[in-house]
């Protein structure tokens, strides 16, 4: 049986679930704990909100599963002298950072508290976790653009898109300043259900996110699903690229950067109408087109 020392952060938890869980006895439940082969969420600062997930408890290996493909990213290392893959240690970062790891010394931590095998099971072979020092070589030397797309097109394929809505949007990266550089802004293409983010694309500082939305959606099969943005994306080509390319549907609103599309609209004077509905049936409008947008 898989088994490790204990953490601080294993008493703060278990302490936590005693109390949802009265039912349970202490012995039972730290049992339950420390015999997992992965190490818990780790325990955010107080007042800090933090999204965690028990890694012990998702589906990794398998068809379906993302060690297959985290298997797949190119080492930029030389081979001579590598004792940790590249698989195992990105592997090892996106377990410790869904279990709430925000460094490179928490995911160094995180790796060390779990049991060997647990580290097995994330393609570690060696007896000892890679040490901190390189997981922060490694991480800052993969392309993060192309893990980025690996990633995100694995977290579309685990749901049917089709009738979704898809929200694409541009935000600053928090925290992320490097020196006398603006922190990096990306445009990102985000699941309505339950937010997971699709892809994402970096947004040069000269341009805007107009132009971006090409490259986002690219690499998604988005069709029949319902993509909405700002009117910034209010735009003949951005329409006719999600209805013609991607087979999609889109909700864009009108203001004023298309003030006669806006004033049209204002002047039917309908609080709310169907944009599918056609007569008593459902379905689209025979004569839609995205050249309508400036046609108005």
């Amino acid at each position: 049986m898989a088994s490790r020392l204990v953490t601080p952060d294993d008493v703060t938890l278990i302490r936590a679930v005693r109390i949802q869980h009265p039912e349970w006895t202490r012995q039972a439940l730290a049992r339950r704990l420390l015999t997992a082969p992965l190490a818990p969420p780790r325990q955010p600062a107080p007042k800090e909100v933090r999204p965690m997930l028990d890694v012990n408890r998702l589906p990794l290996e398998g068809p379906r599963g993302p060690l297959d493909l985290l298997r797949t990213i190119t080492d930029p290392r030389k081979p001579r002298g590598v004792r940790h893959s590249v698989g195992s240690i990105v592997a090892l970062a996106v377990c410790a950072c869904l279990a709430g790891a925000r460094s490179f010394g928490a995911i160094a931590q995180w790796a060390a508290e779990c049991s060997r095998a647990g580290r097995q099971r994330l393609g570690c072979r060696r007896p000892t976790p890679p040490p901190e020092p390189t997981f922060r070589r490694v991480l800052q030397r993969v392309d993060a653009g192309a893990l980025d797309g690996k990633i995100g097109a694995w977290l579309a394929g685990q749901t049917a898109l089709a009738g979704q809505g898809i929200a694409v949007d541009g935000k600053t990266l928090r925290g992320a300043h490097d020196g006398p550089r603006k922190a990096p802004y990306l445009l990102s293409a985000v699941l309505h259900q339950d937010g997971r983010v699709l892809a994402q694309q970096p947004v040069d500082e000269k341009t805007n996110e107009i132009p971006g939305i090409h490259p986002l959606l690219d690499g998604l099969n988005i069709a029949g699903a319902i993509v909405t943005a700002d009117a910034l994306h209010t735009q003949t080509e951005t329409a006719r690229y999600l209805v013609e390319a991607k087979h999609a549907d889109y909700v864009l609103p009108a203001k004023d950067n298309q003030p006669t599309l806006k004033a049209d609209i204002q002047a039917l004077g309908l609080d709310a109408f169907p944009p599918a509905a056609h007569g008593h049936h459902q379905g689209a409008w025979p004569d839609r087109h995205p050249a309508d947008l400036d046609q108005h």
